[in-house]
């Protein structure tokens, strides 16, 4: 019978030093050493909850046999669809360091189990209407002609809710029709990246224009159709 630690972090800690915040990297992992000094660790750096490609978990779930301890400093750090693969799959025993309905030991306590489901049926739900919000956000981006990124159009800039012509970024749209004009094949975005450095024209951060940037252009100037300015909501 083994024990193994799970450890994720969803994002570098903004503002605080490395390992500071509570579900940081080595927050975690002291957490779990200092209850189960003998857990094999398996870390999952910048990983979403919701993500499925997260290596470290993979690997240990491999590995988790029937009766064995997975312990964690939070439920949400396994996330919920795979708690149900450790649980009903490998049937593993989950402890929870900050409680959230396991017991010490990860015995099958049926109080333990039904605080459990509570916990992720609420965290299904946060996720769920997070999601929801989110596609909503974005379908009232497209249908204000706005970039669903929240950046608008080369060539424009965002003022007071409309779209207004940027004069620099006018001018290498105006590079980039006349290089494809000039193609008699398909446009290399790299060509364009060269000519418009020769013009001595820069991104918005001042740096040389990359190829992917061009790439944009190129599909932007390809497209031929102007941005439109956003809607109004009808009141």
């Amino acid at each position: 019978m083994a024990t193994y630690g799970y450890v994720r972090t969803s994002k570098p800690p903004k503002g605080k030093p490395r390992g500071s915040s509570p579900l940081g990297i080595e927050s975690q992992r002291a957490a779990i050493l200092a209850a189960y000094p003998d857990a094999e660790l398996y870390v999952d750096r910048f990983r979403s909850g919701r993500q499925s490609s997260r290596p470290a978990l993979r690997e240990m779930i491999a590995r988790v046999e029937r009766g064995d301890l997975v312990v964690v400093v939070r439920l949400e750090r396994l996330a919920m669809s795979i708690e149900h693969e450790l649980e009903d799959v490998k049937r593993a025993r989950i402890v929870s360091l900050a409680g959230e309905g396991t017991s010490p030991d990860g015995a099958p306590d049926p109080y333990a189990v039904f605080v459990r489901r509570v916990h992720q049926a609420a965290a299904e739900l946060q996720v769920a209407q997070a999601a929801n919000t989110t596609r909503a956000a974005l379908a009232v981006r497209k249908s204000n002609g706005l970039a669903a990124t929240g950046s608008p159009p080369w060539g424009y800039r965002l003022r007071r809710g409309k779209l207004v012509p940027h004069a620099d970024e006018q001018r290498i749209l105006g590079l980039a029709r006349a290089f494809l004009s000039r193609c008699v094949s398909r446009p290399v975005p790299a060509d364009l990246a060269r000519v418009l450095a020769k013009a001595g024209a820069t991104n918005r951060n001042g740096r040389p224009i990359t190829r992917d940037t061009a790439a944009r252009i190129l599909r932007q100037v390809e497209s031929s159709s102007t941005p439109k300015p956003p809607r109004r909501r009808a009141k």
